[in-house]
């Protein structure tokens, strides 16, 4: 990391050491690197009334704007304890990122998707011609996130028990997925033809191929936009509705929950306000049809 020149180069190292002492992994230092130098190149080496200003409202640049402004409210915060003067600043909201919302699948896309999945695998070459179908079914049927499929090793399924182990996932947790019987049948018979292989992974292939190999299904059956991590979303709003009309609201959260590997319930919940949704747009479709 370059040596800082400007009016924060004392303040900076202070902020980091206070930032690190209270556990956080501080990541971001970068960020206050280039508002130094950046006030340096501007010819700013001391504390002046100029600095937000030239460093905040000056900026066309929207991302670098925001993220200075975050910097010096915290280099402020240093500043007030160590009993400085402050950088004069006033307040300004920024538009938070708009959330992407999860496309589910109705009963009869998801039908129409495998169907066509299936048949574009067919036109596939070489490995990828039984993987595609295992691996899109595995990732619908038991909602796991794809990074956890793709670094599924042999070693992880436990054949005669049907249960996949997902070590270490997200939030360092790790869980066991047990397939359903269909699922089962299927996910036998392509594993004991790659246990012929050489390679170590269940699904040795890169994100890139799959994700382009979804989307180009997606387009084709000219669906509204869907993500291949909605495959998790759709898994988690039908198994969250079935759960639903076995158990009341907390205890079938909390399955879903372990199931899906989440590090708390209140990442599960999310899923109640979504299945709530999806079955109001369902009536609403279904009653266009039948009217």
């Amino acid at each position: 990391m370059e040596l800082l020149k400007g009016p924060f180069k004392d303040i900076i190292p202070v902020l980091v050491a206070m930032k690190k002492s209270s556990g956080y992994k501080y990541n971001n230092i970068k960020q206050y690197y280039e508002l130094d130098n950046f006030l340096y190149q501007q010819g700013i080496t001391k504390m002046t009334k100029g600095i937000f200003q030239i460093a905040i409202i000056n900026e066309d640049n929207e991302i670098l704007k925001k993220q200075r402004y975050y910097c010096l409210e915290n280099l402020n915060v240093v500043l007030n304890m160590l009993g400085l003067v402050e950088i004069s600043m006033h307040k300004i909201l920024f538009k938070s990122k708009e959330k992407f919302i999860a496309r589910i699948l109705t009963r009869e896309e998801i039908k129409l998707l495998f169907k066509r999945i299936d048949l574009n695998s067919k036109k596939e070459k070489g490995k990828t011609k039984t993987m595609y179908p295992i691996l899109f079914r595995l990732l619908y049927s038991n909602g796991l996130r794809i990074s956890e499929a793709l670094s599924l090793e042999k070693e992880a399924y436990d054949i005669k028990k049907g249960v996949l182990l997902i070590k270490l996932s997200k939030n360092n947790i790790t869980r066991n997925v047990v397939l359903s019987t269909t699922m089962k049948k299927i996910f036998d018979i392509y594993y004991k033809k790659i246990m012929l292989n050489n390679d170590n992974k269940i699904f040795n292939i890169s994100y890139s191929k799959v994700h382009n190999f979804f989307q180009k299904n997606i387009i084709e059956l000219s669906l509204e936009p869907c993500r291949l991590h909605d495959l998790r979303h759709i898994y988690a709003v039908y198994a969250l509705n079935k759960l639903l009309k076995m158990y009341e609201e907390q205890k079938a959260i909390y399955m879903l929950s372990i199931s899906m590997g989440h590090s708390s319930i209140e990442s599960t919940a999310y899923y109640l306000h979504l299945t709530q949704e999806h079955i109001k747009e369902m009536q609403k479709r279904s009653k266009k049809t039948n009217s």
